[in-house]
């Protein structure tokens, strides 16, 4: 093979692979836009991170209706605030609270939503707080 075989076929990769990368990067931000246009935001407010760390499903019943986006502490530094999008078709009341299980044996922690039974609906951009057991 001569050296112009050589360099047409590195500049032939190079474009397939610039072009892979570029499509798969498209790819990931349309389906960021998607998700942004189909949910609302919510930050969720937590004693305890519970093994949080971002991208966690978010469910109802064992149904998923959202993902945790972000974990941090709050300025006080006594709670956590876990930032997530949640389907915008789920309409929870204002008094609706929230929950992380941990797995026993490994794997992702999931947070589990409890609707309320007030009238008034949750806003975007609202705060969800823990549950309180009794």
């Amino acid at each position: 093979m001569n050296h112009r075989n050589q360099k047409n076929y590195f500049l032939t990769g190079a474009i397939v692979a610039t072009v892979a990368v570029g499509g798969s990067l498209a790819k990931s931000w349309l389906n960021r836009m998607q998700v942004a246009r189909n949910s609302y935001p919510v930050t969720l407010v937590l004693k305890d991170a519970r093994g949080l760390r971002g991208s966690e499903p978010i469910e109802i019943a064992g149904v998923p209706v959202g993902h945790v986006t972000r974990v941090h502490l709050a300025s006080d530094l006594r709670r956590v605030l876990v930032e997530a999008r949640l389907s915008r078709e789920l309409k929870l009341s204002q008094d609706s609270s929230a929950w992380v299980e941990v797995p026993l044996l490994g794997g992702s922690s999931t947070v589990h939503l409890e609707p309320g039974h007030a009238t008034a609906l949750l806003a975007p951009g609202a705060q969800i707080q823990e549950r309180v057991y009794e």
